[in-house]
Formats: C-alpha cells, structure tokens, sequence
C-alpha cells in the first residue's frame, strides 16, 4: 500500500520549488502583494525551507513554532506551490477555521 501512495506523489525538485518559495516571501512577492502588513521572518524562510526539503524527499516533518513565528504561510506556500495535498494538525478547532475561512486561498 505505501508503494501505491507514494507513486501518486508527484516528485519536486527542490531547488525549483525552494527558488519559487522564496520569491513568494521576498518584498514585492506574491505574498506581499496578496497579504496587507504581510513582512517576512528570516524563521519563517527557515520553516518554509523546511517544509521544501521534507517535499522533495516525500518524508512527514513534525514541527512547531511559537505565536508570530509565520508556521501558516511557512507551510502552506510550499505546498500549494508543489501542488501536493498536505495533512496540516492544529492545536485547536480556531486555526483549523481560521486557515480555511482566511489564509487559504478561494
């Protein structure tokens, strides 16, 4: 069965997708550009990288990140970018709604 799953993941270069992350985060990036008051955190590039590197070698990362640290864009961009469906657990039922209601895009 792990075989079966593992040949519907799409492989990622990671240098493609670590280029394509970081000119989301960078100023006038589309991240800027989609969030007001949107500014970058040299931990939240570190974390999105992260999330790259786990993509590219098809593997879980566990990880976790203090109030403010950007965990939701750190996560989501990549993914979405990779187009691969990702399990994301929350803490609580609050961030579960607040990234589909907010910080997914329609």
């Amino acid at each position: 069965m792990q075989d079966e799953i593992e040949e519907t993941i799409p492989l990622i270069d990671g240098r493609v997708l670590g280029n394509a992350v970081r000119r989301a985060f960078m100023p006038g990036g589309s991240l800027e550009k989609a969030t007001p008051g949107f500014c970058v955190r040299e931990s939240q590039l570190a974390f999105a990288q992260e999330v790259v590197n786990a993509l590219e070698k098809r593997t879980t990362l566990i990880a976790e990140a203090g109030t403010g640290t950007g965990k939701t864009f750190a996560y989501l961009t990549p993914a979405l970018l990779a187009g691969v469906t990702c399990i994301i657990s929350t803490a609580g039922k609050s961030l579960q709604d607040q990234l589909y209601k907010k910080d997914l895009p329609a």
